[in-house]
């Protein structure tokens, strides 16, 4: 599980967040989720995503606080890792919070696999 991405060397790896569809990494970012997961029926297309880049978690919807981004791990400039979730959080009178993974790339594994992983639902939390 996470644990084992302590047993990764972080050393020349940094994290990029993208938040707005203007980011330079976006395209490429969107194109390899596309890639992996489009004609599965299971990624939304580029223009839900640049729709969800712009939820801005201080204007509730429904009551609820939502941000959507994407992760990627980068040695130098090689993406070698990503995902994308999205949080939602309901606003009072609802108390408790929720984040779902979406779809990660892992290239720098442990045990030196490279893979793709669909991801579940996360934990709530308070």
């Amino acid at each position: 599980g996470d644990v084992r991405g302590l047993e990764v060397d972080w050393t020349g790896l940094r994290i990029e967040r993208v938040r707005r569809a203007d980011h330079p990494l976006f395209p490429l970012l969107y194109d390899r989720l596309w890639r992996e997961f489009g004609a599965l029926g299971e990624m939304e297309k580029r223009e839900v995503i640049v729709d969800r880049l712009g939820w801005d978690p201080r204007r509730p919807v429904n009551h609820h606080a939502l941000r959507y981004e994407m992760l990627a791990v980068l040695a130098g400039d090689e993406v070698v890792a990503l995902r994308d979730h999205t949080a939602i959080v309901p606003r009072p009178p609802h108390r408790a919070g929720h984040a779902r993974s979406a779809r990660v790339l892992h290239r720098y594994r442990p045990h030196g696999r490279e893979r793709l992983w669909r991801g579940g639902v996360g934990s709530g939390c308070a």
